[in-house]
């Protein structure tokens, strides 16, 4: 059986399909209308950015910051950690250490409506209602004994979310006939310019925490003269306006007792529960059609969806599993082991320029971490690693702590004509235009172009503006304006166009040309966030516009609790040896880094603010005023694994049983 419905997802793969939306199409075909989920789930995701970003709940909350007095008041979400249950404090509740039954009891009995749902969007998702009525206790208008409802709190699943009750408006339950009335307002991006396609209410009462309209109603037309409806109406648009690159946005908003709630937002699976479509989104899928039709390959998607089967099998997923094989070649291309000491590694899951770095044996091997069981690890961090994959989620993401971010000013997205550019909010003074980033840069002086998702440096390019000859400068290489024009033709990925961030004097002096980055090791093992390892990466000419390691560079070791940095070594050709002063300067390589004791206070402020992620590596520079974050790893390389601090390998190793007891259980 499990075979054949492998072979089954293999045929939805080969017809269109992403792996994702394949497993999705199997659970929900029999509820819904089959044609139209068929049609709908082969375009899908419209845009992967925009599915990260209002996938769930949490993340749409924290995306729109600036709204978050237009939602509902998020008090807990329920994760696991080191494999138990465990309540987290959300931004509303009353606290921010771990929560208790006995403390979601006092939020229960001073709400007396609560609401439990599964964070993510889900189509088999159910939404419990918590309500205190005379002095008892229901759940979905049954009556819970105090043994039911403990029994009830200690068995909530994984990744519920437990937020304040919205009743709707009686008003507008009168003017509609429905029992949950939430206005949709549909936004389509058509020629360049974003469009309301579509605006309606309907119906939530079904219990559903997706978008699962009655089926014993007809969808509605707002009415002009409801005033709520026309909150709502403004709600949506700010919304779309923030983000003018969105192919498609259904922006949900319950028509609440409180005011307009914002209740989800939906990048395209709506489409599958639609009784009706306007003609401007019979267009859309008509355009969204040709173009998958454009990118449809199907031997590449049959190798990519092989691969991943095999991947999972060995318990990888399968962009480590390509990263691991990757590693062993570039590995069996160096000249710095025997093809000897080559296969001993790979044999124990090691490469081989290990042996040197860790001092491996026959006899200590097994007290280490291999690189195969590492990134075998991966996802440490589960669904919510997605909020540092790309760094445009990241950055919206972290909308209360942008203080620490460099400055952002455009997103720079690749199309078959000319780049949109599209301006982060608050938008630049220059226009989205590549005279208007001419101008920034020349105001500037120099510019970071990054690639949206990318690591190890890669996609990354330093502008300058050269003004004794009037030229731009792309990683040293000249360009002019007409030539950068070209130059941003060519990027195939998504980009943003950030500030410079210019270093603290006292690390400048060490090296002024190349950013270097201290990369702080947080890990949340149940008791709160805790920083248990940090080194300093310093620049070198060498090693082009970054500090990479993997490009050749000088790391320091950092002690956590003063910040003092020393004990130098130069890693070249995967070996590390001794460097007291830097190669290009002359300066000695050791001292105390700026603002030690505010950077670990934010940082773990920051840390604590990304529950529930538990494993995270900070790469920041320190600057005059403070410190910025350049990127947050969620599986960060490996670097010096003895020096690790006990209960950081202690970790692993839990870590590591527990994938193996998942994999045999």
């Amino acid at each position: 059986m499990r075979k054949l419905k492998k072979v089954y997802l293999g045929s939805l793969v080969l017809r269109g399909f992403s792996y994702r939306n394949a497993k999705e199409y199997t659970r929900i075909r029999d509820k819904v209308d089959p044609d139209r989920a068929w049609q709908v789930m082969r375009l899908l995701p419209f845009d992967v950015t925009f599915d990260k970003m209002f996938q769930d709940l949490l993340t749409t909350r924290r995306v729109l910051w600036e709204e978050r007095d237009r939602f509902p008041a998020l008090y807990a979400l329920t994760a696991k950690r080191e494999g138990q249950a465990v309540i987290c404090p959300m931004e509303d509740a009353d606290t921010t250490a771990k929560m208790t039954i006995a403390e979601l009891q006092s939020v229960l009995y001073r709400d007396q409506y609560l609401l439990l749902r599964p964070c993510t969007n889900s189509p088999w998702g159910t939404m419990d209602r918590l309500e205190l009525r005379g002095g008892a206790v229901y759940c979905n208008d049954r009556e819970m004994d105090p043994a039911q409802l403990c029994t009830y709190w200690e068995t909530l699943p994984g990744d519920t979310m437990v937020m304040r009750g919205e009743r709707p408006a009686q008003d507008a339950v009168s003017h509609y006939g429905f029992v949950c009335p939430v206005l949709h307002m549909v936004f389509v991006r058509e020629k360049g310019r974003t469009m309301a396609a579509d605006c309606y209410v309907a119906d939530h009462a079904c219990g559903s925490t997706w978008t699962l309209y009655s089926t014993q109603k007809k969808e509605t037309g707002v009415a002009a003269e409801d005033p709520l409806a026309a909150d709502a109406m403004a709600i949506a648009q700010r919304i779309s306006r923030k983000f003018p690159e969105a192919p498609y946005l259904n922006v949900g908003v319950l028509l609440g007792e409180r005011g307009a709630k914002v209740w989800q937002i939906d990048t395209g699976k709506d489409l599958i529960w639609r009784m009706n479509d306007s003609e401007s989104l019979r267009s859309f899928l008509a355009r969204q059609k040709c173009q998958k039709k454009k990118e449809r390959r199907v031997l590449p998607r049959l190798w990519k969806y092989v691969f991943s089967m095999y991947a999972r099998k060995k318990g990888f997923l399968d962009y480590m599993y390509r990263n691991w094989r990757r590693g062993l070649k570039e590995d069996n291309r160096l000249e710095c082991t025997t093809f000897r000491e080559k296969r001993w590694a790979h044999r124990r899951g090691f490469y081989s320029y290990r042996i040197k770095q860790y001092g491996l044996t026959e006899e200590n091997y097994r007290g280490m971490l291999s690189d195969y069981a590492y990134k075998r690890l991966r996802p440490i961090n589960g669904v919510y690693q997605k909020w540092l994959w790309d760094k445009v989620v990241m950055y919206y993401v972290l909308a209360p702590y942008q203080a620490y971010l460099p400055r952002y000013y455009f997103r720079i997205l690749p199309t078959e004509d000319e780049p949109l550019l599209v301006p982060f909010a608050p938008a630049p003074t220059e226009e989205a235009t590549v005279e208007g980033i001419v101008r920034l840069l020349q105001r500037q002086g120099k510019l970071v172009l990054k690639q949206a998702v990318g690591s190890h440096g890669k996609g990354f390019y330093k502008l300058e503006w050269q003004a004794e000859r009037q030229r731009i400068l792309i990683n040293d290489a000249p360009y002019t304006i007409e030539t950068f024009r070209d130059f941003l033709r060519s990027l195939d990925k998504a980009c943003f166009l950030s500030e410079f961030v210019q270093m603290h004097p006292a690390i400048r002096a060490l090296y002024p040309e190349v950013v270097s980055t201290v990369r702080l090791m947080v890990i949340d093992m149940g008791e709160g966030p805790k920083i248990e390892s940090s080194f300093f990466r310093i620049g070198v000419s060498s090693g082009g516009q970054t500090d990479n390691l993997d490009t050749g560079g000088i790391v320091a070791r950092v002690d956590v609790a003063s910040g003092c940095f020393g004990g130098t070594e130069m890693l070249e050709h995967h070996r590390y040896t001794p460097c007291e002063v830097h190669p290009d300067s002359g300066m000695p390589l050791e001292g105390q880094l700026p603002h030690w004791e505010s950077i670990c206070r934010a940082v773990m402020d920051i840390a604590a603010y990304l529950y529930p992620m538990e494993y995270l590596g900070f790469d920041l520079v320190i600057t005059e005023d403070g410190f910025r974050i350049l990127e947050i790893n969620t599986h960060q390389d490996l670097h010096r694994y003895p020096e690790y601090p006990q209960e950081v390998k202690d970790y692993f190793a839990r870590k590591c049983e527990m994938k193996e007891r998942k994999k045999h259980g």
